[in-house]
């Protein structure tokens, strides 16, 4: 029944008359029906459109020869004709040919009253629309390859008439601020904002004018965020409501855009880096400050400090790393450093070992709480930019020019890794000053010797817990800070007896005395240089 095109005309009066078309004969088929569907009288074009000749259909039912999909349909209003409940009426159908094939009718038909208005036969005219209902559907098959289509492509299109309503809208629904049956019949100006609703009009308006495609990149607010946008305007050959229109192509290369500023920031990062990594390594031969801050675009004639940052996702140590891993830290450093281009009066760094930056600043008696204070800020930028990083950041003095540059480097390098192993409790930020033995810590890491400094300081103590599975080296940390039995008890979840047999053990296993105070500080410094090893 769907496929039934019934126009009923009740109301109005035929455009010709059956009787004249049966006396004339014309190239329509004409039938009177029964009110069982036989039919009783064919004449016409019947054998010309579907290959029977009239003596072949008089006395069969029509209902023989309709498609199976539409027999119900025609069925019902054939049975509204002849309850009377109808005028005249234009039905669209299938019909069943000689060959075998289909071809489509429209049929008007008439019933016909007797005198106590008893519907008694049915008059029909049928005429062949197969070429219109053919292209008709070659016409909605295209339709729908074309919708499918732009339905598939990654960007969305819309067509607008020249006052800039939407007439159709495609594409990726995820991409568009709103549902799409709120665009088509909206205006431009009621889904974008003013200004960008104003650009996009004017480039449709001028794509009606000259004719030609136009094309252009802007930013434009897609809801709650701006996205950039690469369209394309294309003039359109037919009118809706005697408007013309155009079809735009809109790409949102947001991602691109954004790609392509990280490929040219990590480009300058990488050069600016390179180029302080050479000064800090003796490479960079000009000593000439004008042109070495030129190279770095910071001044090093002002006073400066250096924030030295380690984390837990910009590895010390990167020489193990290898392929995806290395890259993978590499993008994560790069990262935090975009994240801080906007610290005033600053500029940051891919200092290998970790993150630094340089930062202006001033002499003052009380300039190094200042400076924590600023790289307090710079941590927290850090954080939000990566909630899940762990920071330990070292606080340089004040310095000025290339040699201030590289004693900067060092100094905060030294309080970083002070901060990483906490020797102060409780602090994530150490100022050089109060680094203690850590201020010399990249000269020790430096030679061989260290290791064999913590190998004959402490080197027993150390195979002892491994083997034993203890955590000796910690009890004796705790006892050189100076912590009273009951203290280092407490922290270790220890007896203070046991903390007593532990100390006496210790001074056993390393053969010491932990109460002369120049074995403490050589155990101190042991523990330390053994802490950043496996940092």
């Amino acid at each position: 029944m769907d496929n039934i095109n019934i126009k009923e005309e009740k109301n109005e009066v035929l455009d010709f008359d059956p009787l004249s078309l049966i006396e004339n004969n014309i190239s329509d088929i004409i039938c009177i029906h029964n009110p069982d569907g036989c039919y009783r009288y064919v004449t016409g074009a019947i054998e010309k459109i579907l290959g029977y000749t009239s003596e072949t259909l008089k006395g069969t039912s029509s209902y023989d020869y309709f498609h199976p999909d539409d027999i119900e349909g025609v069925r019902h209003y054939h049975a509204q004709a002849l309850a009377g409940r109808t005028g005249e009426t234009r039905i669209e159908y299938r019909f069943r040919k000689k060959d075998g094939s289909y071809c489509w009718l429209q049929t008007q038909t008439t019933p016909v009253f007797d005198s106590e208005g008893i519907v008694t036969k049915l008059l029909t005219v049928s005429r062949d629309i197969s070429d219109r209902k053919l292209a008709e559907q070659s016409l909605q098959e295209s339709e729908i390859r074309i919708r499918e289509f732009a339905e598939a492509v990654p960007d969305y299109s819309f067509i607008f008439d020249e006052d800039g309503l939407y007439i159709e809208v495609f594409g990726n629904e995820n991409l568009l601020s709103k549902p799409k049956e709120q665009y088509q019949g909206s205006s431009i100006y009621q889904i974008l904002q003013e200004e960008d609703a104003t650009f996009v009009l004017d480039e449709v308006q001028q794509a009606i004018l000259s004719g030609e495609k136009r094309s252009c990149i802007r930013e434009i607010r897609m809801g709650l965020e701006k996205r950039f946008i690469s369209g394309h305007a294309v003039p359109l050959n037919y009118e809706v409501n005697g408007k013309k229109t155009v079809a735009i192509i809109a790409t949102d290369i947001t991602e691109q855009r954004r790609m392509e500023r990280m490929l040219q920031v990590t480009y300058e990062l990488r050069r600016r880096s390179d180029f302080i990594n050479d000064i800090l390594s003796g490479r960079a031969s000009d000593e000439n400050i004008t042109y070495l801050s030129s190279k770095i675009g910071f001044d090093l004639n002002v006073p400066i400090f250096a924030c030295m940052f380690l984390s837990n996702k910009i590895h010390f140590n990167q020489v193990d790393l290898q392929g995806e891993k290395l890259n993978s830290v590499q993008k994560s450093k790069d990262a935090m450093i975009d994240a801080l281009r906007d610290i005033p009066n600053s500029v940051a760094w891919d200092c290998r070992e970790g993150i630094g930056v340089l930062c202006q600043t001033k002499f003052d008696a009380d300039e190094w709480i200042y400076n924590k204070q600023l790289a307090s800020h710079i941590r927290e930028t850090l954080l939000k930019h990566d909630a899940s990083i762990v920071v330990s950041v070292g606080v340089s003095d004040v310095h000025t020019g290339i040699q201030g540059l590289k004693n900067s480097w060092r100094q905060g390098t030294n309080a970083a890794i002070a901060a990483r192993c906490q020797v102060i409790e409780g602090m994530d930020i150490v100022h050089y000053r109060e680094a203690g033995i850590f201020q010399f810590i990249l000269e020790l890491l430096g030679k061989d010797a260290a290791k064999e400094y913590i190998e004959r300081n402490i080197g027993k103590l150390i195979a002892y817990d491994r083997e034993k599975k203890m955590n000796y080296v910690s009890t004796l940390e705790e006892l050189l800070r100076g912590s009273s039995v009951r203290e280092t008890a407490d922290k270790q979840f220890l007896h203070p007896k046991t903390v007593v047999f532990r100390q006496k053990r210790i001074e056993k296993i390393l053969n010491v005395n932990l109460g002369a105070s120049h074995t403490r500080l050589a155990l101190g410094v042991a523990i330390q240089l053994h802490k950043i090893n496996n940092i």
